[in-house]
């Protein structure tokens, strides 16, 4: 009898770890341990009943800053993120999800539109500084959430642009460029330092940083193309798509 459990364990150890440690199912099927499926699904554990509330109540600003408090990017994630928290939607069982990410969109390009500025609740300066290697979204919304708890931050980016795969990864048609430039910009009025063209391990060392600041998180992300095995991919003129949609958002010949 013990032996389908520990089969379990070993082939599903990092949901076990979750229910135990966390408290959260990542397959929403444990409904003892969340309230709504919608939040439980969303990486960034944004409340979703609660702003589609307030934006029901026409409550834009409310609602916006709510998904702030989690979500450094909701103007972004309105735009590109896969929505797992509408396949969990329990208003499918009626008829079909609700439009979460749309409605997310909505509030956070509200907040452009009519100038509403976030204001985020910052501790008092800790005397403690944080290096964070690579301005993608992991690296972002790190400075970001660092940046509230009174640490002092710079963010090292190799290239010349900030975001990451949101920067060079996904055209501008997905994602425009000003979109993009308001949610890292306010980032970088949390006092949030930005250090574009700045190579670890060649502008800077590893060991440098760790000297200068107090902690140092590398967050270079997965920036390299899969191959798929298939004949005639290594052929003159093929290119991997990651390469080719970052050469093209920097402006190199492609």
């Amino acid at each position: 009898a013990p032996n389908p459990v520990l089969s379990t364990i070993r082939y599903f150890r990092d949901e076990y770890e979750a229910h135990i440690r966390d408290k959260k199912c990542p397959a929403s099927a444990c409904a003892a341990l969340f309230n709504s499926p919608c939040q439980n699904s969303c990486p960034a554990g944004v409340e979703v009943p609660r702003y589609i509330a307030l934006i029901k109540e026409r409550k834009f600003d409310e609602a916006v800053d709510l998904i702030r408090g989690t979500n450094p990017f909701p103007a972004i994630c309105g735009r590109v993120c896969d929505h797992p928290c509408e396949a969990k939607c329990r208003r499918a069982t009626f008829d079909e999800p609700v439009a979460i990410k749309s409605l997310k969109r909505f509030a956070a390009d509200w907040e452009i539109k009519r100038g509403h500025q976030y204001k985020a609740h910052f501790a008092a300066p800790s005397g403690k500084s944080v290096a964070i290697v690579g301005a993608g979204p992991a690296g972002l919304a790190a400075a970001h959430f660092l940046a509230t708890f009174g640490h002092k931050v710079a963010v090292f980016e190799a290239l010349p642009v900030a975001g990451g795969m949101l920067a060079v990864g996904i055209p501008d048609y997905r994602l425009p460029k000003e979109i993009l430039k308001f949610e890292i910009d306010a980032i970088e009025k949390e006092g949030v330092e930005i250090r574009l063209n700045t190579r670890v391990g060649v502008d800077v060392t590893l060991d440098g940083l760790k000297s200068e600041y107090d902690a140092v998180f590398v967050s270079v992300g997965a920036q390299s193309s899969s191959t798929m095995g298939v004949p005639g991919e290594d052929l003159e003129g093929v290119l991997p798509a990651v390469e080719f949609l970052r050469d093209a958002a920097l402006g190199r010949p492609v």
